[in-house]
């Protein structure tokens, strides 16, 4: 099966010239998927137990993503041609920013880790410098 594949970094600056088009590939897509990156994943009173029961688990887990940010959305269809899929990947670049007028700045906190593991994939190694 041959891939066709297309990529597209969203920002607030060309969201709207892309909105109509990805609002097709809703309803066109043969499937969707969705992935996120986040500026830390764990904290250390989280720590999870094979004995946990399923709403411990989920509190521990809800703790752990509250105190990051999810700051890149990948968001990919993919349209069945023939035998092939065309794949049209979007890559949505999420900062929050602050809204001033109501008194709101939100903290931004990056985990090490999370910077060393963003540092070894491409999006770290093309477009930023990170000296440490």
């Amino acid at each position: 099966m041959k891939r066709v594949f297309i990529e597209s970094s969203i920002t607030s600056h060309n969201f709207e010239e892309t909105f109509t088009t990805i609002e097709q590939l809703f309803s066109s897509a043969s499937f969707i998927a969705l992935d996120e990156e986040m500026t830390g994943l764990n904290i250390p009173s989280a720590t999870f137990n094979i004995e946990d029961d399923i709403p411990t688990r989920y509190q521990k887990m809800k703790q752990n993503v509250e105190m990051f940010t999810i700051w890149q959305l990948g968001l990919s269809f993919f349209v069945q041609q023939g035998d092939q899929y065309k794949a049209t990947p979007y890559t949505f670049w999420i900062i929050p920013k602050p809204f001033i007028y109501y008194n709101y700045d939100p903290y931004v906190t990056f985990c090490a880790s999370g910077l060393e593991f963003l540092r070894n994939t491409k999006v770290f190694k093309s477009n930023i410098t990170i000296i440490y």
